[in-house]
């Protein structure tokens, strides 16, 4: 009785057999023992391409794809055959890496396939594709000797209106310590890129401030921010967690893809923009992007952080995807039908902190002419929320808030302090002084101020 044959066996036998470098590429499936045949046709009229490939490039390609469908294995080797076909300038070193970073999707390996980096820039991996005009990557930066975001805008057309939008915050022209530093690279064909250094830390819809201090610090960062691109007349456009980074005690403002002037934002009468922070005005069609918006945004982000769920939202409840239009659009009006009818229910600001309370509720007023302007409300958070903010009135990098718990946890018992230096406890005595004196502390920490202070005698 004839032994039946395997999948593989099937495969091989069903087209000329492929030499020992090519076969185990060829025993994924059918698809890819084709693309690889193909690619073999182009490698073998290239005597010295033909002796790298293998001796270094199939060996390795042959144990990355190790475990992929045979439909995106295929791909992959099918975007070598085209590159090579095309005479690109392939990156074959970094292939193995950018396989194994983004196991079983092809298309992530073939957005790494396609950029042409500036010189001393190394793709490590694709991060995410921001629609249908942005790649964004991992990145190697030689000349700054760290990681960073590579942003590439795909098309002419794209690149030309995003590129400087993108660049508002560009170092030269933008300073500012809560938002971030974007530079202009280009590759050897003059293709525009922007860089951006990769924080440690960037917050998803999920961070949650856990109390009042962070929520504070994320509150007093961004409006400064806000405060200070007003003063530049311009409008982010697209406040949200996502576009919000964390480093050394700092919160960043990111992504200024949709930033423009004031006025720029009146010629486009459809909303941009996430729906999780989208202001109510926006839900209405009643008017375009503007500073307010940008202050509603900031203020859902806080809520969210602090309640757990953007205003206008249930918890759990998130926004349909761009790739669902349709529902998208459903949604978007089951939202603007909440704006009308159930405004009180969802825009509940007695699910807040209380010291946060008031604040948020000047940033997501309904009506967008009496929601508070950025400059204000960074007068009113130094006044209101000082207890709170790191670096205030002097007091280094810690908040008061900190600084007292701290003191609260190792000031030792009223015997032991009898032992300390004269000099000490005056230095502790002057700095329970300046923590009285910040603005915005609690009933409980005056009376733990008072505690320590008799403590010290």
């Amino acid at each position: 009785m004839a032994q039946k044959k395997t999948p593989s066996e099937t495969v091989l036998t069903s087209q000329p057999q492929l030499p020992g470098y090519a076969t185990v590429l060829a025993e994924i499936g059918q698809a890819s023992a084709d693309e690889t045949k193909r690619l073999k046709t182009i490698i073998d009229a290239a005597p010295l391409l033909a002796t790298k490939w293998k001796q270094e490039c199939f060996p390795l390609l042959a144990e990355a794809l190790k475990g992929w469908s045979d439909g995106e294995a295929a791909a992959v080797v099918r975007a070598l055959r085209e590159g090579l076909e095309a005479n690109r300038d392939l990156d074959l070193s970094s292939l193995n890496r950018w396989i194994r970073a983004h196991n079983g999707d092809a298309g992530a390996v073939i957005d790494c396939l396609s950029v042409d980096p500036p010189e001393e820039i190394t793709i490590i991996q694709r991060f995410s594709k921001a629609g249908s005009q942005k790649l964004v990557f991992l990145a190697n930066w030689q000349i700054a000797q760290r990681e960073v975001i590579l942003k590439r805008i795909i098309g002419r057309e794209a690149a030309a209106k995003l590129i400087p939008r993108e660049l508002q915050p560009h170092p030269l022209s933008m300073a500012h310590p809560n938002i971030i530093e974007t530079h202009l690279l280009k590759n050897k064909k003059g293709e525009p890129f922007l860089v951006e250094r990769r924080l440690p830390i960037v917050l998803t819809d999920l961070w949650r401030s856990h109390g009042v201090q962070e929520a504070a610090n994320l509150l007093y960062d961004m409006v400064k921010a806000l405060a200070f691109l007003q003063e530049k007349q311009l409008v982010h456009g697209d406040i949200k967690p996502d576009n919000i980074g964390y480093e050394d005690g700092d919160y960043i403002l990111l992504d200024f893809g949709i930033c423009r002037p004031f006025g720029a934002f009146a010629e486009d009468t459809t909303p941009t923009g996430s729906l999780r922070t989208r202001a109510p005005e926006l839900l209405m069609g009643e008017k375009t992007h503007s500073y307010a918006s940008d202050i509603w945004a900031l203020g859902a982000t806080v809520f969210n952080a602090v309640a757990g769920r953007f205003p206008l939202f249930g918890p759990g409840e998130f926004p349909p995807r761009v790739s669902h239009p349709d529902e998208r659009a459903a949604y978007e009006r089951k939202l603007a039908d909440r704006v009308q009818t159930e405004w009180e229910k969802y825009v509940d600001l007695s699910i807040v902190p209380e010291p946060l309370q008031e604040l948020l509720g000047k940033t997501l007023t309904r009506d967008p002419g009496k929601r508070v302007g950025a400059a204000r409300l960074v007068k009113t958070c130094e006044g209101e929320l000082a207890a709170f903010l790191r670096g205030s009135e002097g007091l280094g990098r810690f908040s008061p808030a900190e600084e007292l718990q701290q003191l609260k946890a190792y000031l030792p018992e009223a015997s032991v302090l009898a032992l300390m230096p004269h000099s000490q406890k005056h230095d502790l005595k002057e700095l329970l002084k300046r923590l009285e004196a910040a603005k915005g502390l609690t009933q409980d920490q005056e009376k733990d101020i008072e505690e320590l202070t008799s403590r010290l005698g």
